[in-house]
């Protein structure tokens, strides 16, 4: 899960942004009202989606703002650059009636076995044990050292080269694919990915004491495809995820996983979250556990109040109220991405102002034509943390999240002692750094 830069062009099929001449402006900053910073702006104009009502040009007062950029018209499609017109079908009245429909259900999870998670990334990075010889050798902690350590949840990473009809592969370390088996010397039985009940047992712990979940995407994995039956949108969706859910059930079948957790940083265009929408509910209905750890921008709504496809708050529709009923939990990554609210100087406590702001619900943003709102109960909030400095490297880790720090934060914040859990990139760094992270983290709720 290392984390890449924003990506700072969007592109969605069937409607492209008209590309800005660059004599229009040689500069670009946020106007005044603007839910964004002038240095996106400035990027994001400079590549050809400019949202009038987000940008501006800098400089000259009569150096007029660029217009809004026109594309065509694809239904449920959100770009950049386009200022989406609401129709009077989906004003208020229609925005007022799906908040009276839905209730959030405020209980949290049930039927499992912790009150709180503990939640590592296991099966890809630094420290993954494989036979093969390499940069890390085969060293490296198993699962079963992981839940001796006290982590409760084990999200296996990844699942990946997804097919348009939901089908997907898992692809681990522990067996890269790059690697020819053939050179192994026999005996040859090492596995590419551990069942639940051998995991149980080399650890000497109930498989019912805890959780076991299948983590899609990673930084590195591209992102998932649809095939699209002819136009109709509501059958493509479907298709893939009824094809989705056979895949999965497959597979639970051979590991015992509990549930699947979503990690996909590509490729998240509109009609593919409206699939794992309906992705969810039919596993949340079945009982499994529905997770997904998106990276800061993606679900960071009190800052960008704005929906924008592929960038910021990308996983807004996968966990707003009309959805949150059939989600587990959501495990934001507070590493790599710019953290919440640090910009603001006199903000001494930003992981807990974040969560707060999830919480708090009132900002409403346009998405697939339709209003939504993120208000997340607390008991359905893990935050994500780096192991340690190498597991995050694309930004400094604060000296707030080194372990016996972010105990400490935790243990005197009721914000933070209210959510459901942590997470961290990933087991691999934590085993070698002596255990340390959940070392600490096993005691913020004691």
């Amino acid at each position: 899960m290392l984390r890449l830069a924003l990506l700072a062009v969007v592109c969605v099929a069937g409607a492209t942004a008209a590309p800005l001449q660059p004599e229009v402006c040689s500069t670009y900053t946020a106007t005044p009202d603007s839910t964004v910073d002038s240095a996106w702006c400035d990027s994001m104009c400079k590549a050809g989606n400019c949202p009038a009502t987000l940008c501006q040009c800098a400089g000259a007062e009569d150096q007029a703002a660029p217009a809004a950029v026109v594309v065509p018209e694809v239904p449920g499609v959100v770009v950049p650059g386009a200022v989406p017109e609401v129709p009077a079908a989906l004003g208020e009245e229609a925005a007022v009636k799906a908040e009276k429909e839905v209730k959030v259900d405020m209980s949290g999870e049930k039927n499992l076995p912790f009150d709180k998670a503990i939640i590592g990334y296991y099966g890809a990075g630094p420290y993954t044990p494989s036979p093969f010889e390499g940069t890390y050798g085969d060293k490296g902690p198993s699962i079963a050292d992981a839940l001796v350590a006290g982590y409760n949840v084990i999200c296996l990473a990844f699942a990946d080269s997804f097919t348009g009809d939901g089908g997907f592969q898992v692809h681990t370390d522990l067996c890269p694919v790059d690697k020819d088996h053939k050179q192994l010397k026999p005996p040859h039985h090492h596995v590419c990915a551990p069942d639940k009940k051998t995991i149980s047992k080399d650890a000497g712990k109930s498989e019912k004491s805890w959780k076991y979940i299948l983590s899609f995407g990673g930084a590195a994995g591209p992102g998932p495809k649809m095939t699209m039956i002819g136009d109709d949108r509501e059958a493509s969706e479907e298709a893939f995820a009824d094809g989705f859910v056979k895949s999965y059930m497959k597979v639970k079948a051979e590991y015992g996983f509990d549930g699947v957790d979503m990690d996909i940083e590509n490729s998240l265009s509109t009609e593919l979250i409206s699939a794992l929408r309906r992705v969810f509910k039919k596993l949340h209905d079945k009982g499994e556990i529905v997770s997904m750890a998106p990276e800061t921008p993606s679900l960071n709504p009190a800052e960008v109040s704005t929906y924008i496809e592929g960038a910021y708050n990308s996983y807004a529709p996968l966990a707003d109220t009309t959805v949150i009923n059939h989600v587990s939990w959501v495990a934001p990554q507070m590493y790599n991405d710019q953290i919440p609210f640090t910009d603001d100087p006199t903000e001494t406590a930003p992981a807990a102002r974040y969560v707060k702001s999830l919480q708090q619900g009132g900002v409403k943003m346009l998405w697939d034509g339709k209003e939504i709102e993120i208000k997340i109960p607390a008991n359905k909030l893990v935050l994500g943390f780096p192991a340690t400095p190498a597991a995050g490297p694309a930004r400094a880790m604060p000296a707030w999240e080194e372990p016996e720090q972010l105990l400490e934060l935790f243990r005197n914040s009721p914000d933070l002692q209210a959510i459901k859990g942590v997470m961290t990139w990933s087991i691999g760094h934590d085993w070698n750094n002596g255990w340390k992270w959940v070392n600490a983290m096993k005691k913020v709720w004691d």
